[in-house]
C-alpha cells in the first residue's frame, strides 16, 4: 500500500475508534504479523460479521481494511449516523475503493481481485469449503474468477490436480497470478477459454466439477461489461454448463454448484435431461429464521434420495454459528 493510503487508513481507523470507542491495533497489507484487536462493542461485532463473510452489500461506500480481511461496505442503516457522508467528505473515493478491492487475505493464501468482475464472496467460500467427493484426483473449476475456489480445493485436497477455466481475460490473468503466488501452483492449471470450447476440446475427465455460475438474465445487464460476464448467464446458459459437465464428469463423479433457490430449481430440471440428479443439498441461511440465501447442491449420474441439510451463518443472537465457523476455520483469519 502506498504511504498516503496507509496514512489515510490510520485516519479512518482513528475516525471509527473515536466515534465508537473501539480500542484497536491495525494491520496493514504489507506487514505479515497479526496484531490483536480488542473490542467488546456491539457495533464492532456487527461489522466483524460482514467483513469475515466477505459480503458485498448494496451501499456505494467502500470502506477500510482491518485484521487482514476486507470490510466491503457499511450496512445501510449506518447512514443514520452520517458515516457515509463523513467518510466520503474526508477521504478520496480512490483511496476507499483501493483499500476495499485490492486483495483478500486467507490464512494460507492471498487473493488479489482488483481486475475481477466478481470479488471474493460468501458464495465462493462456502462452495470451496463444502464441495467434496470420495475420489479427488482430478478437479475442474468452471468460471474460476479470482481463483479462490480452486485454491481452497487445492488446500483441502493435497494430491488433487485442478483445472480452472475462465472466459474473462482480466480475471484469467489475475487468477493465474494468484495461483502462481500460492503454495499449490504446481497442481492448478488455469485456462482462458469459454467453458463450451474447453468442454468440446478437452480430453480429460474429472472426479469433481465445481461452479459458482452466472445466473442473472441478459436483460438486467449493467454498463460494466466485465461484471456482466461474471454475473449474467448469456455467455454460459445452464444447458451449456450441464452439457459440458455431463461430457467431462467421470461415471462416478460429482458436480457441485451454488445458486439462489429458484435458479437451482431451474438447473435441477435441466440437469435431469443430462441424467444428472441431485444427491446432496445444503440450504444456506443467514439465521435459522431467515429465508434461504443460496442452495449448494451436488449432482451425479446416480439417481438416489437427496440428502438435505441447512447451514446457518449466524445464530439467532447474530453470533457466528458453530457449523459456519468449523466450515471456514481453515481459511478465514477471523476464525
Amino acid at each position: 500500500m502506498e504511504r498516503n493510503s496507509e496514512i489515510q487508513l490510520q485516519e479512518i481507523l482513528a475516525f471509527f475508534t473515536k466515534r465508537n470507542k473501539i480500542q484497536t491495533n491495525a494491520i496493514f497489507p504489507d506487514k505479515q504479523e497479526l496484531m490483536p484487536i480488542e473490542t467488546g462493542s456491539g457495533f464492532w461485532r456487527f461489522l466483524m460479521g460482514f467483513f469475515s463473510r466477505g459480503m458485498r452489500l448494496p451501499l456505494p461506500l467502500r470502506a477500510f481494511t482491518l485484521w487482514n480481511v476486507h470490510l466491503y461496505e457499511l450496512y445501510p442503516s449506518f447512514k443514520d449516523h452520517d458515516y457515509e457522508v463523513e467518510l466520503k467528505s474526508r477521504f478520496s473515493k480512490r483511496t476507499l475503493e483501493k483499500m476495499a478491492n485490492s486483495y483478500f487475505q486467507f490464512k494460507k493464501f492471498m487473493i488479489h481481485q482488483e481486475n475481477c468482475g466478481m470479488k471474493v464472496s460468501t458464495d465462493a467460500m462456502v462452495l470451496g469449503a463444502l464441495a467434496s467427493h470420495d475420489k479427488m484426483d482430478s478437479i475442474l473449476d468452471v468460471g474460476t474468477g479470482t481463483g479462490v475456489v480452486a485454491l481452497m480445493l487445492a488446500q483441502r485436497f493435497t494430491s488433487s490436480e485442478i483445472h480452472a477455466v475462465e472466459i474473462d481475460k482480466a480475471a484469467y490473468d489475475q487468477a493465474s497470478a494468484n495461483i502462481a503466488d500460492s503454495p499449490w501452483k504446481s497442481r492448478i492449471t488455469p485456462y482462458h477459454h469459454p467453458f463450451q470450447d474447453f468442454a468440446n476440446q478437452s480430453a480429460d475427465f474429472f472426479d469433481l466439477i465445481v461452479s459458482n455460475p452466472p445466473y442473472f438474465p441478459a436483460h438486467l445487464q449493467s454498463k460494466d461489461q466485465q461484471r456482466n460476464l461474471a454475473l449474467h448467464n448469456d455467455a454460459l446458459p445452464f444447458d451449456d454448463l450441464l452439457k459440458g459437465v455431463a461430457k467431462l464428469l467421470v461415471p462416478q463423479g460429482k458436480f457441485w454448484v451454488i445458486l439462489p433457490e429458484r435458479q437451482m430449481q431451474d438447473l435441477e430440471i435441466i440437469a435431469s435431461h443430462f441424467d444428472l440428479y441431485a444427491n446432496e443439498s445444503v440450504e444456506l441461511r443467514d439465521r435459522p429464521s431467515a429465508q434461504v440465501l443460496r442452495v449448494i447442491q451436488s449432482f451425479s449420474f446416480q439417481a438416489v434420495k437427496t440428502k438435505r441439510k441447512t447451514l446457518c451463518i449466524r445464530e439467532a443472537d447474530l453470533s457466528f454459528s458453530a457449523d459456519y465457523r468449523k466450515l471456514l476455520a481453515d481459511f478465514l483469519l477471523a476464525f
